[in-house]
């Protein structure tokens, strides 16, 4: 786990930094912690350490850090947002929403999520408004 909007994960029998796609949690680290930066990182944790995900890689594959870009799934057989991590982070004001083209393909899911989460007043829509 890195933070969260990245993580580790074994893919192919190589362990790979995994950049969620739509997604930009507060940063969490030795060179910069912001608000709620802690609780992001943890929820991610929560979500992945020590289970199966899925990756969905984005039609742009890495990022200028050579980051895996994807979706990440916490269950095989679903197509349902909610379970989609990069969903589950927005839909909990545990991020905000990033898009870049050509990574596209859930961009409506996802702003549903964000936008819900900032009227309910949830995560960084309420404790920092700075960060957003």
């Amino acid at each position: 786990m890195l933070d969260g909007d990245t993580l580790l994960a074994e893919v192919g029998g190589k362990r790979e930094r995994v950049r969620l796609i739509g997604v930009d949690a507060p940063e969490y680290g030795p060179a910069r912690t912001d608000p709620l930066g802690p609780e992001a990182t943890a929820f991610v944790r929560r979500e992945v350490e020590g289970r199966m995900v899925y990756l969905e890689p984005g039609r742009e594959r890495r990022d200028r850090y050579q980051r895996l870009l994807a979706y990440v799934w916490l269950s095989r057989s679903s197509t349902a947002p909610e379970d989609l991590l990069n969903y589950r982070l927005l839909a909990r004001g545990l991020a905000r929403l990033y898009l870049h083209p050509p990574n596209l393909d859930y961009a409506l899911a996802l702003w549903r999520a964000e936008r819900e989460a900032r009227k309910q007043g949830l995560g960084i829509w309420k404790v920092s408004p700075a960060w957003r």
